[in-house]
């Protein structure tokens, strides 16, 4: 699945990414408020200013992902890999 591909089923509705791989993706500035990332592979990616206000990132793999400026509120980070 490409960021693009992402961000419209996102805006459509769909809020459930867990497993998916979204490595080395462009998602700056991206809202997923709300959605379920556990286990996503989102290694390299760019989430610089996203807002993942609510959001399952439990056991995702967050390693090298820009999370400057991102909104992390409530976020589920357990089991995350942060190194």
């Amino acid at each position: 699945m490409t960021a693009k591909e992402l961000l419209r089923l996102y805006n459509a509705g769909w809020h459930d990414f867990a497993y998916v791989n979204f490595k080395g993706e462009e998602l700056r500035l991206a809202n997923f408020r709300d959605a379920n990332l556990s286990y996503a592979w989102l290694e390299h990616a760019n989430l610089h200013g996203a807002d993942l206000s609510r959001a399952d990132l439990s056991n995702a793999n967050l390693c090298g992902v820009d999370l400057n400026n991102s909104w992390l509120e409530y976020a589920d980070l357990r089991g995350a890999n942060l190194i």
